[in-house]
């Protein structure tokens, strides 16, 4: 009896190759790198520009802080910032302008002090001398509703009969006068002011130093340049109007220096 020949024994499996990592391909062949270098240029090109404007905000914020500083009248600016006054000019006094620019508004001129009178009386030398002599402290007691008042004429010339009349006020001494307030009875006389350094007879004897034509009834003269007298003639050149006549009148009367 035969028997059949044995099975010949299986073959091993081969050994498996060595591990090997995968190859890594250059920057430059590798398409990956590309994509990745593409995704991170926006993000780059962000940081960049958010730093520039920080950078610029802390300059403007600087430069802002150095102005407000430096330059007078600025809000954060100190007293010493301040331009000093002139040599030479007062405390709180302003600078003054530089040439050719305009000039500020000029402050109103303060009065001269007042100068009373030391007497007052008619001058009418043309007439009887007592033109409303009764009334006389009237042109000047503070009040204007009180007035010396002339006599009534036929026109506004004094009839022709007269020149003029007037009040004759001594100041005791001989006083520089810068200005005449007078306030009339009634709008419409003319004015003259005149001064003189004796109490004259006539009219003449005065040298007119002012005058104001007939309109408003409270009139300022100013004698060009202020004039140094003892004696002052206000005298009415012209009257209004007043009833079925002529007639003027001084409410009011303030010499100042």
């Amino acid at each position: 009896m035969t028997h059949p020949p044995p099975h010949p024994a299986p073959n091993p499996p081969p050994d498996p190759p060595p591990y090997r990592s995968p190859r890594r391909l250059p920057p430059q062949l590798d398409p990956r790198a590309g994509w990745r270098s593409r995704r991170a240029l926006p993000t780059r090109l962000l940081l960049f520009l958010v730093g520039v404007l920080l950078v610029g905000a802390v300059i403007g914020a600087l430069l802002a802080l150095a102005l407000a500083l430096l330059v007078p009248g600025r809000t954060g600016g100190s007293s010493a910032d301040q331009p000093a006054p002139p040599t030479g000019a007062a405390p709180g006094s302003a600078a003054p302008s530089p040439p050719g620019s305009a000039a500020p508004s000029a402050a109103p001129v303060p009065l001269g002090r007042v100068l009373p009178p030391a007497a007052v009386t008619a001058f009418d030398p043309q007439g009887d001398r007592a033109e409303g002599n009764a009334a006389l402290p009237r042109a000047y007691d503070g009040d204007p509703r009180t007035a010396w008042l002339t006599d009534r004429y036929r026109s506004a010339g004094f009839g022709g009969l007269k020149t003029g009349v007037g009040l004759l006020v001594d100041l005791g001494r001989p006083e520089r006068v810068g200005s005449v307030r007078i306030t009339l009875s009634a709008p419409g006389a003319g004015l003259e002011l005149r001064a003189g350094a004796v109490p004259a007879a006539g009219v003449a004897g005065f040298a007119v130093v002012a005058t104001a034509a007939p309109g408003a009834a409270a009139v300022t003269l100013r004698p060009t340049p202020a004039t140094t007298a003892r004696y002052w003639l206000v005298w009415l050149t012209a009257l209004p109007p007043d009833g079925p006549g002529y007639r003027g009148g001084i409410a009011e009367l303030s010499f100042r220096g």
